[in-house]
């Protein structure tokens, strides 16, 4: 369904629309080759889009260090020249495995390995249906909504699922509705219903000629001693009830019902709903996104890839960017 479709990719395709600002002690360089090399951010917004559809997300971090998937990362790597990708993968694609159950331990309640499943819903590769285990260290999972969890979030069309179902339901019935009033039924009287009653030969023969002529193989038909007559019928226009779901998805995303159906080509800063809309994605840029960014990064240092240092993650204002086009 192309709104739950736009539902999802939208924000993340606001949200990153522009690169985030990484500013550290000598840490530009090293951003600088990760896009170049690996397009991290092309990889982040992958991520944010698939946290979306999901509970949860996870970015696979494929690296040389000579061990299993499903084996902890041990001590440092050796730069950037360790690792060799980074695998955006959905929660279908991502099974939950073993979990630490330990009580006195950190990660208590949070996963320990995870099932990837190549041949998962969202895998557009053939060639990687294989499966196997992987080890949380491996792995940056996103989640937005986990208020209470670290890992388990709230799918973003959760909430609307119902409403998404009533304009699939519209959509489909109104064509089906047209085809049918389109079609047209009709009635035959006759004069002397006996002198049809028995008479199979004469039955059979209106039967097909009369189903040739509803198909469309004939445009004419024998209807003496008879009368036919075309019913009336009137269909209903389903844009009332397209519209009150389409409000309801609208009030379950936040996204404004003329973006979810594309009527406007841009988004105006004079636009009240665009203005709205811009505004949640700035606060969502500085929360959600930000948070994710970090998450990239420490991982990265943490690991050894790139230097560990203090540093800051800035976006430009998104209002301000509507304003300038």
């Amino acid at each position: 369904l192309g709104i739950a479709k736009r539902a999802i990719e939208l924000p993340p395709s606001t949200c990153w629309s522009s690169n985030p600002t990484i500013e550290g002690a000598g840490i530009e360089a090293d951003i600088a080759k990760l896009e170049k090399d690996f397009g991290i951010w092309r990889r982040c917004k992958a991520l944010d889009t698939r946290q979306r559809v999901g509970r949860y997300a996870g970015l696979f971090m494929r690296i040389k260090d000579g061990k299993k998937p499903n084996e902890p990362i041990d001590g440092k790597l050796n730069g950037l020249g360790a690792l060799v990708g980074m695998t955006p993968l959905y929660e279908s694609q991502l099974e939950v495995m073993t979990t630490d159950e330990d009580l006195q331990s950190e990660r208590y309640g949070l996963p320990v390995t995870f099932q990837f499943n190549g041949s998962a819903e969202g895998n557009r590769n053939e060639k990687t249906n294989g499966s196997f285990e992987i080890h949380y260290s491996r792995l940056i999972i996103a989640s937005e909504g986990s208020d209470n969890s670290d890992i388990y979030g709230v799918p973003a069309l959760e909430s609307c699922y119902n409403s998404l179902m009533d304009v699939r339901k519209v959509i489909g019935g109104g064509a089906e509705g047209f085809y049918k009033n389109a079609s047209q039924s009709m009635t035959f009287s006759v004069g002397d219903p006996q002198a049809w009653i028995g008479n199979k030969d004469v039955l059979d023969k209106f039967s097909e000629q009369t189903n040739d002529f509803m198909r469309n193989r004939f445009r004419r038909a024998l209807v003496t001693p008879m009368d036919a007559k075309v019913l009336d019928s009137n269909l209903m226009s389903p844009k009332e009830f397209f519209m009150a779901a389409l409000n309801d998805i609208s009030a379950s995303t936040g996204i404004p019902a003329n973006l979810l159906i594309g009527s406007q080509t841009g988004v105006l800063a004079g636009d009240n709903d665009g203005k709205a809309f811009l505004a949640d994605q700035n606060s969502r840029r500085t929360d959600f996104c930000s948070t994710l960014v970090e998450l990239v990064i420490d991982w990265l240092m943490q690991y050894g890839l790139i230097q560990k240092v203090s540093y800051e993650v800035t976006w430009s204002d998104l209002l301000e960017a509507s304003e300038s086009d």
